[in-house]
């Protein structure tokens, strides 16, 4: 039973920095997507009011 314990904390410990890595890859591709998030969750034709509401939900 002791082997498979171990095994088991050492592929845990190798699945943080996989977790870790694709967490920061997801964060900084979705931070170079060009373009207002909120212009293109509301359309073209979203008035500048629409989009200070959407801006302050949103914390942009």
């Amino acid at each position: 039973m002791n082997g498979f314990v171990g095994a088991l904390l050492r592929k845990l410990a190798g699945l943080i920095p996989v977790l870790l890595a694709v967490s920061l890859a997801t964060y900084f591709l979705i931070d170079l997507v060009p373009g207002d998030p909120a212009a293109i969750m509301l359309g073209a034709n979203a008035t500048p009011e629409q989009l200070d509401v959407v801006h302050d939900e949103l914390d942009l």
